[in-house]
């Protein structure tokens, strides 16, 4: 596990890349390495955080020959059973490490072998003989990886956005459509990052960089389908994913320094934490995190701990904790609206004292329907044919006179939703019968009218309703089919995992997802809805496996909670002291992006008892100090500053 960093072209300058791998430290503590060949213009570096082979493995690493030198960021966790076969083809290994493997399989197979490998990776491959550079990434996009191409002929790559932006003639502008998606969706979906100049590598791809010409390739994809695949019966899918997710877990758990795993006591990380616990020597260390006033998941962790006899910590985030978002949001690397990234640096640092490897159980909620959404949105798509388009306006004048029980029961938030939350049902009904406004309607944290008044004019686009609209038509089957894919290509991606190595790399630990096994997720993929979603009841196929795996404990029954900070109380005075200075602040004004009349107004709004305001507010907040920390980058003398 490492940060990577590399360049080519004019840019690849004395020390470029070592400064480019001193911003990112905190991905690899235990060492670093840098090669370039000034001949070519080429410089890599990297910094280690050293897994497995503690004593051969460091890089940059060559090929005996030395016609190839790879840099490379994550685990190669088949890298056993790959081995073999390397060697009856003619490498002889110098090292026990994962990452001679993929160079010797890249440099026997090219590119090819990719579709052998079962891991979490970004790494860069060059061949010095036809002077090409190899980029990829692995197929879920586990690790990140970030290019630009600041100038013709010039690429510059590296594991985070703000090593990238300290380079000459890096476009350092606002991206109106970035902006736009991370105010809606909650995130801004690859390849956009909030500059300009900067994108995100795709998952799932590789690419050649060649005579100055950037060329990609995909070579893995997934569809979701929502009807039975032949033969399909649920005693067999049953025994079926039990198998794949227990070798998901064994396979995780090869590492050179100790392991645990973060336990919510919910299905997800109960089921990683129970099948782990039947391949450790001892048993398996876990950590939870709670709050002094609000949702609390400390207690149900406990039980499940005790059950499969875990060696549990729990920690609790108070107000005051709060005030360390300004440290996170530099490590977070991209805006983020949810302070729960601070909850997880907590346990990562946490955790860091035993081990440096960590467990979780993201990406369930992906595959098998844990979201509450999924079954409303499921019932809409199943209602919409027959609903008269001639009843839709009257139905949404109607949901504005609905209890607020119900309205609060229907989105299920763990806070009331005032007035917003009936806008939205009232919003969700007018448009039922277009797909792409009925998901926004019931997914976006500012609602288009909402950000058409926040934001200033030239940041005024339609590009949360265009790039949903585009992403969606572009997939097969029927809509709820590519609802899961469209949210497993990018929710997945761009939000769970994004937001999972952000953290936990911030304290240098190395987190694993068994539910992103490529196997798994082509297995999931495959099962009918009923698998998912039936009678309203979510993760049904999941659940029936935590009975078999967690007997007698309630997991497999558990209502899913969500996991947020509270922002009530305490905490909701902490929040609104820092997102008052932060969005009065003279350097935020003068971005010109938000409309300083509307931030004051949702600022005064808080807290009240809409939880969206809280949510709006922590996502401006959160905007805020993640621009305040993109300045703290040391910026070279012909660098562009941060602008409109």
């Amino acid at each position: 596990m490492c940060g990577i960093a590399g360049l080519m072209g004019s840019i690849a300058r004395p020390g470029a890349a070592g400064r480019m791998i001193e911003i990112m430290r905190s991905r690899g503590p235990d060492g670093e390495g840098a090669w370039s060949d000034p001949q070519v213009e080429i410089a890599l570096g990297q910094c280690r955080l050293s897994i497995i082979d503690l004593a051969t493995g460091d890089q940059p690493m060559s090929s005996p020959d030395s016609r190839f030198t790879i840099i490379y960021n994550g685990e190669l966790y088949n890298y056993l059973e790959l081995r073999p076969d390397l060697v009856r083809r003619g490498w002889t290994f110098r090292t026990t490490s994962d990452t001679e493997v993929l160079l010797a399989g890249l440099v026997i197979e090219g590119p090819d072998f990719l579709n052998k490998t079962n891991g979490m990776f970004a790494f860069a491959l060059w061949d010095a003989r036809d002077r090409r550079l190899l980029l990829a990434r692995d197929r879920m996009g586990v690790k990140p990886l970030y290019y630009t191409e600041p100038r013709p002929g010039d690429l510059a790559f590296a594991s985070e956005l703000k090593a990238l932006i300290d380079l000459p003639s890096v476009d350092r502008t606002f991206d109106p459509d970035a902006l736009q998606a991370y105010l809606a969706l909650r995130y801004v979906p690859a390849p956009m990052t909030m500059f300009r100049g900067v994108r995100k590598f795709p998952a799932g791809h590789w690419a050649t960089f060649e005579n100055g010409r950037l060329t990609f390739t995909r070579y893995w994809q997934v569809t979701f389908a929502s009807q039975p695949s032949a033969g399909w019966s649920q005693p067999d899918a049953l025994a079926e994913l039990e198998t794949v997710l227990a070798d998901a877990v064994r396979l995780r758990l090869r590492s050179d320094v100790p392991y645990g795993a973060f336990l919510s006591g919910g299905i997800d990380s109960s089921i990683v934490v129970a099948l782990m616990a039947r391949f450790a020597s001892e048993p398996v260390r876990t950590y939870s995190i709670g709050f002094a006033d609000g949702p609390d998941e400390r207690e149900e962790a406990q039980r499940v701990a005790g059950h499969i006899g875990t060696r549990h910590e729990a920690l609790e985030l108070g107000p005051a904790d709060l005030r360390q978002l300004p440290d996170v949001a530099w490590h977070v690397d991209e805006p983020f609206p949810d302070p729960i990234v601070l909850a997880m640096v907590m346990l990562a640092r946490r955790a860091r004292r035993d081990v440096k490897v960590i467990l979780t159980g993201e990406g369930a909620d992906e595959l098998f329907g844990g979201y509450v959404h999924h079954p409303h949105l499921l019932l809409l798509s199943r209602l919409a044919p027959f609903l008269p388009s001639a009843a839709l306006s009257p139905a949404a004048a109607m949901a504005r006179h609905v209890p607020q029980f119900i309205i609060n029961g229907l989105f299920d938030y763990p806070a009331a939703g005032g007035a917003q939350l009936r806008d939205r049902l009232a919003a969700l009904l007018g448009c039922a019968k277009d797909e792409t406004q009925r998901y926004l309607a019931y997914v976006s944290l500012f609602t288009n009218g909402e950000r058409r008044r926040l934001l200033a004019p030239q940041f005024a686009t339609d590009a949360p309703h265009r790039l949903v609209a585009d992403r969606l038509a572009a997939l097969p089957g029927t809509w709820i089919d590519r609802l899961w894919t469209f949210e497993h290509r990018n929710w997945l991606a761009d939000n769970i995992l994004f937001k999972q190595d952000k953290t936990l790399m911030a304290e240098s630990v190395e987190g694993r997802e068994p539910y992103c096994d490529y196997r798994l997720v082509e297995f999931a993929a495959r099962l009918p809805i009923s698998a998912r979603i039936s009678g309203g009841r979510n993760k049904v196929l999941l659940r029936a496996a935590a009975k078999r795996i967690l007997p007698d404990l309630p997991a497999a029954t558990r209502r899913k909670q969500a996991f947020l900070v509270p922002l009530t109380g305490a905490y909701a005075s902490v929040i609104k002291e820092m997102a008052g200075d932060v969005l009065s602040s003279a350097r935020f004004r003068d971005l010109g992006i938000f409309d300083p009349v509307q931030t004051d107004a949702l600022l005064a709004q808080f807290p009240s008892p809409s939880f969206l305001v809280g949510r709006q507010v922590m996502a401006l907040l959160m905007f805020g100090l993640w621009h305040e920390a993109m300045t703290r980058v040391p910026r070279a003398a012909s660098a562009t500053a941060l602008t409109v």
